[in-house]
């Protein structure tokens, strides 16, 4: 899969949220699943208590999933992008059997295992939350979460550089007394949300 450099912002966006460069006994929480549709690709990470993912329509897409496993994630650091955010910077290959997968930039190359075990059904977690009522925010400022708020301006400093995202328009909505609340926002690569999550609704 060749990435632009919103291909980039998108994997490190969900990451950063999910905290998924940290060390965890599990290490299928150390990675960002990128999962290809009809409608185009969605790069999605989770650590049992939040589930972000970004969606991005019209892209390069893989023709199968690929696993982004914490090695991957931590070089992703290193890659540069053009003044085109579309201009190709990388390029992200799986091998034949799925046991490793290979990042490629600017002459350099991280090779690192991803065969480590099943993804979440995320997507079962999700609700419908387009006809959800929604809260409009300029910024941050609704907090009822602050673990989730962190998170989010986590997410908002990779996909629009630190600090400079206080004018984004954050849209809540209250999904119902368990899953207590879901964030999300435009931005120009895609459309980025933030569901928090009990923890026994996710795999052990």
């Amino acid at each position: 899969m060749k990435l632009t450099m919103n291909d980039v912002l998108a994997i490190r966006a969900v990451a950063t949220c999910c905290d998924a460069s940290r060390k965890s006994p599990r290490p299928i929480l150390q990675t960002v699943r990128i999962q290809p549709s009809d409608k185009g690709v969605t790069y999605v990470a989770t650590d049992s208590y939040a589930l972000a993912w970004i969606h991005r329509e019209s892209v390069d897409k893989p023709a199968a999933e690929i696993v982004v496993p914490q090695e991957i994630i931590k070089a992703l650091a290193a890659v540069k992008g053009f003044a085109d955010p579309n201009a190709v910077c990388a390029e992200l290959v799986p091998d034949a059997d799925g046991e490793f997968v290979s990042l490629t930039w600017d002459g350099n190359v991280v090779r690192a295992f991803a065969n480590i075990g099943d993804f979440p059904q995320w997507r079962e977690l999700v609700p419908d939350y387009k006809n959800l009522p929604v809260e409009q925010s300029g910024g941050f400022a609704v907090a009822l979460a602050p673990r989730l708020l962190a998170r989010l301006n986590a997410a908002a400093d990779v996909l629009y550089g630190k600090g400079k995202h206080s004018q984004v328009g954050a849209r809540l909505r209250i999904v119902d007394k368990i899953k207590p609340v879901l964030w999300t926002f435009d931005s120009d690569v895609g459309e980025f949300s933030l569901l928090q999550m009990p923890v026994k609704v996710m795999p052990s």
